[in-house]
C-alpha cells in the first residue's frame, strides 16, 4: 500500500500504490518484484451505482438511495445526457468512492442510446460509454498532484510528429527498456 511515482528527465510518468510485492528464492537467485497500480486499477475495484427513487414506508415519501441498477446515458430525473456528461457522472461517483484522481478535459459529447447493467465496475461503465464514441482516446496525466483523467476525439488531440531515427531502438519487455544495438 506505499505510494510510488515513477520519473524519467524529471517528468512524472506513473503515480500509484505499490499492491504485490511478489518474491522468488531458488539456490542461486532471487528476486523481489513489486506490482504497482494506478487509478484504472481502482476503477476496476468500483461498482457504480445511481441514485434511484425509493419508497421510503417509515417516511412515507420517495427519498434517493443508491442502487448498482444502473441506466448509462440517463441523469436521475430521466433526461438523456451526452457521452461526456455520463462519463463525469461515472468519474464523480468514483472520486466519492475514494478513488485517487481529479476531472480533467472530457470532451466527447454525443447522444447515446440508454444502457441499462447491473453491478458493473465504473471502468466497465467507462468502456460502455466509449463504444458510443471509438474515436476517443482517454489518458492519465501524471504530472499533477493527484493523476488526471482525460478524454477526448481524435479530431481535437494535437498531432505531434516523432522523429523514428532519432536515438538508439529500444524493447520494452515487463515495464523495463531494453536499448538494442543499432
Amino acid at each position: 500500500d506505499s505510494t510510488i511515482t515513477i520519473t524519467k528527465d524529471a517528468a512524472t510518468w506513473f503515480k500509484g500504490t505499490i499492491i504485490q510485492v511478489p518474491r522468488l528464492g531458488a539456490a542461486g537467485a532471487e528476486s523481489i518484484t513489486y506490482r504497482a497500480a494506478g487509478p484504472w486499477h481502482d476503477l476496476e475495484r468500483h461498482v457504480f451505482k445511481q441514485t434511484w427513487k425509493m419508497w421510503d414506508a417509515e417516511e412515507e415519501e420517495l427519498t434517493h438511495q443508491y442502487k448498482s441498477r444502473v441506466i448509462l446515458g440517463q441523469t436521475a430525473d430521466n433526461t438523456a445526457q451526452t457521452t461526456g456528461a455520463t462519463l463525469t457522472e461515472i468519474l464523480t461517483y468514483a472520486i466519492a468512492q475514494g478513488v485517487n484522481l481529479v476531472i480533467g478535459t472530457i470532451g466527447p459529447a454525443v447522444n447515446m442510446p440508454f444502457t441499462e447493467a447491473l453491478d458493473i465496475t465504473c471502468a466497465e461503465a467507462i468502456r460502455t460509454v466509449l463504444r458510443w464514441t471509438p474515436d476517443a482516446v482517454c489518458w492519465f496525466d501524471y504530472s499533477t498532484d493527484t493523476p488526471t483523467f482525460h478524454c477526448k476525439q481524435r479530431s481535437d488531440l494535437t498531432a505531434v510528429a516523432i522523429d523514428v531515427d532519432a536515438g538508439a531502438p529500444t524493447h520494452r519487455r515487463r515495464g523495463t527498456v531494453q536499448h538494442l544495438p543499432g
